[in-house]
């Protein structure tokens, strides 16, 4: 019983370090394939032109590092080439050139990702980290030169102007001419930030961790004071994470997790808690076995994959061809998450997030990046995708479970969840107060701890989060540093992908096709209320949800009870 309840508190402490899914906040605009215009009416055919990088063979290795400095060389060979073309107003030679620097681009952008992913893989290699700085600040210095030729071309006579700008977005025009030599050293700064943070010992985050994070909130408010905004936090939402939703409405996930959550955490896990001393020897060693088996111990994982349509399950599984990395020993950085390299989806699990239950919300992340880029669909979705994909298997599974097992199981995940809504939602108030407060640049670590501490009270206090949820004055200091704004998707994702859960375990077939409608072929304009909106699931700004999960423990929270009519339907 203790060993369950303790790693319920681990899973709510581990919650994925990096986040499931990585969306980089790199300067680098990502064009688009140029389009014809009245005015230039370019005759470039994109078939003719000669790709200027090999492929891998098919057997290679993904994390082949393959950057040398001919590559740089080149890129800013094509730059000028470009620059020039654009302003002799040659339409052809700019659509050409274009298309050279977009793969030139995306070449130099996946070996960073590589040197980054090498890096994690093993965090004391000091050639390892090395590398991914020296590529962090070669794809920098290369962003900056992008930015400043484009802005040149922006602001000059040219009459192809239309031809290269007519689809970029304001965002887009409005960083590349707020785009300065400081944003180029800062964010060089703040990546040695984070690898000095990722060098710390439990000792030094305990007590040294205030001045480093001071440092990197003062980077983000200073960058997001270049581009206009009064601070990260706002910036954030708005331009990096492309949030659909405001701030102010967040308020009110804030108020049903202050109302709702806590109580039905305490109803799972009495729920859980009954139900365990209930079963059997035999019984309580299956729910371990389900609970902590890795994923190749698992054989109801390749019976889940088996069981969805549509090439559902062989698309997810081909995850583990080559996708993958599941780097060895102690020195890797902990943590699982769902990049792009190559185009393509590319997960990383160190040693203590092999589970099913991990490996499954990886897969999710993988899918969604089969058919849509991982880099533009909303933020929040990616996360269901992820989430939702566990619920399906968690529900499929059930049928390879005693009943029994099967509910006590749902009860200890219930209040895995629903505390994954209420760590996240303190964290993302905890950021707030942090990016929002005056001479934040100065403060030390009991400074952080004390707006913790203060946001924590409406929560049900620090001392009861400590002994019945989660140490938040730890579990600050992991996340804020490299996933900084991002926790708040984990529980906005929830909601949803819980809603999904009840569908699933009133038909199961059903809920499959809501999964494949938030995750195939996502309108380049689509948002994620609309998206949930479209395909009939709960969002985070209405409570029906919780009222699902008052109905299940039969609870009575004010004007919410759990067994009235409209709820119990």
């Amino acid at each position: 019983m203790k060993k369950l309840i303790a790693l319920l508190l681990v899973l709510a402490m581990c919650m994925t370090v990096f986040g499931g899914c990585r969306k980089e906040e790199s300067a680098s605009i990502r064009r688009k394939p140029t389009e014809t215009t009245e005015t230039t009416e370019p005759s470039f055919n994109p078939e003719d032109r000669v790709p200027l990088i090999p492929e891998l063979d098919e057997d290679a290795d993904v994390l082949t590092f393959r950057f040398e400095e001919a590559h740089e060389e080149l890129y800013y060979e094509k730059l000028e080439q470009f620059e020039q073309a654009a302003l002799d107003n040659d339409a052809n030679a700019v659509a050409a050139l274009e298309m050279d620097l977009d793969e030139l681009d995306e070449f130099i952008q996946d070996q960073s990702a590589i040197a980054e992913v090498l890096h994690y893989c093993n965090t004391k290699d000091e050639e390892a980290a090395d590398l991914h700085l020296e590529m962090t600040e070669t794809l920098t210095d290369m962003i900056d030169a992008n930015l400043e030729t484009f802005r040149r071309v922006y602001q000059s006579d040219s009459k192809v102007k239309d031809q290269i700008f007519g689809d970029w977005s304001q965002a887009d025009i409005d960083y590349m001419l707020g785009y300065t030599d400081e944003v180029k050293e800062l964010t060089k700064r703040k990546e040695e930030i984070l690898v000095e943070f990722r060098e710390m010992t439990d000792e030094e985050l305990d007590e040294d961790i205030g001045e480093l994070y001071a440092e990197l909130v003062s980077i983000h408010n200073r960058i997001a004071e270049i581009f206009g905004y009064d601070n990260y936090y706002e910036y954030s939402y708005e331009v990096i994470r492309e949030r659909d939703y405001a701030i102010e409405d967040v308020e009110q996930l804030r108020t049903y997790t202050q109302k709702y959550v806590k109580s039905i955490f305490d109803g799972a896990i009495e729920g859980f808690s009954m139900k365990y001393q209930s079963l059997t020897a035999a019984q309580q060693l299956e729910l371990e076995e389900f609970l902590f088996a890795d994923y190749d111990d698992a054989d109801y994982l390749e019976d889940y994959l088996d069981a969805l349509p549509d090439d559902m399950g062989e698309e997810m599984e081909s995850m583990l061809d080559g996708h993958v990395v599941f780097p060895k020993g102690s020195k890797a950085r902990e943590g699982a998450f769902t990049t792009l390299i190559g185009g393509h989806p590319f997960c990383y699990f160190s040693k203590d997030y092999k589970t099913t239950d991990t490996l499954v919300h990886e897969m999710g992340h993988y899918y969604g990046g089969l058919h849509g880029n991982l880099y533009e669909m909303p933020l929040d979705l990616a996360e269901v995708q992820s989430q939702g994909n566990e619920w399906l298997m968690i529900v499929y599974a059930g049928d390879e479970l005693d009943e029994e097992v099967y509910q006590c199981y749902l009860d200890y995940r219930i209040a895995n969840d629903v505390v994954t809504i209420l760590v996240s939602v303190i964290v993302d108030e905890f950021e707030e107060r942090v990016y929002t407060a005056e001479g934040v640049e100065d403060f030390e670590t009991e400074d952080f701890e004390r707006i913790m501490a203060e946001v924590c009270e409406s929560y049900g206090g620090l001392e009861v989060l400590y002994q019945e949820v989660v140490d938040m004055q730890a579990y600050w200091r992991q996340v804020v540093l490299e996933s900084p704004v991002y926790y708040i998707s984990y529980a906005m994702s929830m909601v949803p992908s819980l809603d999904l859960f009840f569908c699933a375990s009133e038909e199961w077939d059903d809920a499959v096709e809501i999964y494949q409608k938030i995750t195939w072929d996502i309108a380049d304009d689509a948002t994620f209320l609309g998206i949930l909106e479209d395909a009939g699931l709960a969002t985070p700004f209405e409570d029906t949800l919780f009222n699902k999960l008052l109905t299940r423990y039969d609870l009575f929270i004010g004007d919410s009870f759990g067994t009235t009519e409209e709820n119990a339907a």
